[in-house]
């Protein structure tokens, strides 16, 4: 997994190792083919650095995008950067404050998510964390559900997401909460069609239909089905 995540710790990459073996078949990963389409995906999600926690560098403009922010252009300029990455309008550099101000902006008072508003503060304790990038209240408490209804997977593993969405930063749960998503979403049965496009595809607009990434995760899948990555 180093060739995909070259900026990965050693630590975190034998994490992720260590739980797909020991769950291979339940995870539904149990076939080149399955594997390769999905690290196309996790590879376009937490990038070359495999990183975990959603983060929150926004260009003061491009925030604009979001409702929130449209409504309060002030907030955006207060918040995101303006021309150098991480710089402020005002010449102060981004600080937590910032990073939480933008996640709340962005994802407060989502119903579609299940946050509360802006001051409820969903935004940045639900913002996207794991090999998937889980995002949003109501994906917390549904991964609680499942990694609950699967307590014979792990007997001795009892975890609350929602109370503790933290944890999904840890490579065992961020392993586990992007295969929930593969398994609940059936994409090993799109999986198990092909290894062209048209599967990649497919497999895109259930992971994130809105993205500008089609053709990136089209060519990952196509490096690493190439390569053998995962044979």
């Amino acid at each position: 997994m180093k060739q995909l995540f070259p900026g990965a710790r050693p630590e975190d990459l034998q994490g992720v190792a260590d739980e797909l073996n020991a769950h291979i078949e339940f995870y539904k990963l149990d076939s080149p083919l399955r594997r390769a389409h999905f690290f196309a995906q996790v590879m376009q999600e937490v990038g070359p650095s495999f990183r975990l926690e959603e983060g929150f560098v926004w260009k003061s403009s491009a925030l604009m995008m979001f409702t929130y922010f449209k409504k309060n252009p002030m907030q955006a300029i207060a918040h995101g950067y303006e021309k150098v990455i991480s710089l402020k309008a005002d010449g102060t550099r981004m600080v937590q404050e910032d990073f939480e101000a933008i996640a709340n902006g962005a994802y407060g008072g989502r119903s579609d998510l299940g946050n509360g508003d802006y001051k409820s503060g969903d935004g940045w304790r639900y913002r996207g964390r794991g090999m998937k990038q889980l995002t949003g209240r109501t994906n917390y408490r549904e991964f609680t559900n499942w990694h609950k209804n699967h307590q014979g997977e792990w007997p001795e593993d009892r975890a609350n997401f929602e109370e503790d969405p933290d944890l999904v930063s840890l490579p065992k749960y961020a392993v586990r909460s992007a295969a929930y998503f593969w398994v609940a979403h059936e994409l090993p049965a799109i999986a198990d069609k092909g290894a062209t496009a048209d599967q990649v595809n497919a497999i895109t607009r259930v992971v994130n239909s809105r993205t500008d990434s089609y053709e990136a995760r089209v060519v990952n899948f196509q490096k690493i089905n190439i390569r053998g990555d995962f044979n």
